[in-house]
């Protein structure tokens, strides 16, 4: 994979993250292993 791809697949899991945080949608990020801390960071 190159590194333009790989910057365009992190741009892409952050961005779905953060509307899943905005959402309310807490239980999926806690799923992908993401703590409270690092969610709320998000916000």
């Amino acid at each position: 994979m190159s590194h333009h791809n790989l910057s365009q697949a992190t741009t892409a899991i952050l961005s779905s993250l953060l509307m899943d945080v905005k959402s309310g949608n807490i239980r999926r990020c806690k799923s992908l292993g993401m703590s409270i801390k690092e969610i709320r960071a998000l916000i």
